[in-house]
């Protein structure tokens, strides 16, 4: 069959053809290819803004209880905007911040869609407060400078012997001992406190303070505000035996004791607190010697 084409040269029949031939094949790879893109690219668009659309503009955040870290300093930690929107957080930022606080030793931010933000919050375990020594002297007089010297700064240590520092506005907690010595030293005055007061605790006494010097004398403060004078060797040997024999000796006048001073061989010192005229500091204003021998008290070299 031959196929006619009127007003037409040979020419132009041949690009009509091949024009065609453009048309059909252009036609086939928009039909194969761009249009299930297209419908793709359309389908995710949709249900972007139908998150958008549906994503609630607040949020739900839960912490577990906190010991000591107050609700206020929880908020100014987490920094949230009010009408900022739950998949624009910043989760490690956020982790950051919360692990800069004072009392916090490590936290864990989740985030839990739809709209939840769940904090989990490790404290510090505090052991004690701590004073600098350059602040407190062993003498009679340092037990009250021991428990009152921390200044506008409140400096404890955790069970680890690490610093924590915190403001005097915060929470803090009671009940803790109150430790010094030199820079440096929490882990060691921590432990030494550890062992004291598992020695005093079998007598039913509690370890209030206790403080090393720089030259590397211990006095120890009681709960019953007698100040144990330990020195600087033989600390644990020395609390014993003032549990052993100074408290047996006392014990009908330890409600007028300001002091004992155990550093002695085979003896002890004991400071009276009506003798001490007010202001006196010294070790020997009104020491009375009483003997754990009868013989006569001396001092270790």
């Amino acid at each position: 069959m031959v196929r006619v084409v009127i007003g037409c040269s040979v020419g132009a029949i041949n690009s009509k053809l091949k024009t065609q031939n453009v048309l059909t094949v252009s036609a086939l790879l928009t039909h194969r290819w761009l249009k299930p893109v297209l419908i793709t690219v359309l389908l995710f668009l949709a249900l972007w803004l139908l998150q958008r659309r549906m994503q609630p503009a607040g949020y739900q955040v839960e912490v577990n209880p906190l010991e000591h870290m107050s609700q206020q300093e929880l908020v100014a930690a987490l920094q949230l905007k009010p009408d900022g929107r739950f998949r624009d957080l910043d989760i490690a930022a956020i982790r950051e911040r919360l692990e800069k606080q004072a009392w916090v030793e490590r936290a864990q931010v989740q985030r839990i869609w739809p709209n939840r933000l769940k904090i989990h919050i490790w404290e510090q375990a505090p052991a004690a407060y701590w004073v600098d020594a350059e602040v407190v002297e062993v003498s009679p007089d340092a037990a009250d400078a021991l428990l009152f010297a921390n200044g506008s700064e409140a400096q404890l240590v955790n069970e680890e012997g690490k610093m924590i520092r915190l403001k005097r506005n915060v929470n803090l907690p009671a009940g803790l001992p109150h430790l010094s010595g030199p820079e440096g030293s929490q882990k060691d005055v921590l432990k030494a406190y550890q062992d004291l007061r598992a020695i005093v605790e079998r007598a039913g006494l509690q370890v209030r303070g206790l403080w090393v010097d720089k030259r590397g004398a211990w006095a120890l403060l009681l709960d019953n505000n007698i100040v144990v004078y330990l020195g600087r060797e033989a600390m644990l040997d020395r609390a014993q035996r003032f549990i052993d024999v100074a408290m047996v000796k006392l014990r009908t006048q330890l409600a007028k004791v300001k002091y004992v001073d155990m550093r002695y061989s085979n003896g002890f010192a004991t400071g009276w607190r009506s003798d001490i005229p007010s202001g006196a500091t010294g070790d020997t204003t009104s020491a009375s010697t009483t003997d754990t021998d009868t013989s006569h008290a001396t001092t270790t070299p």
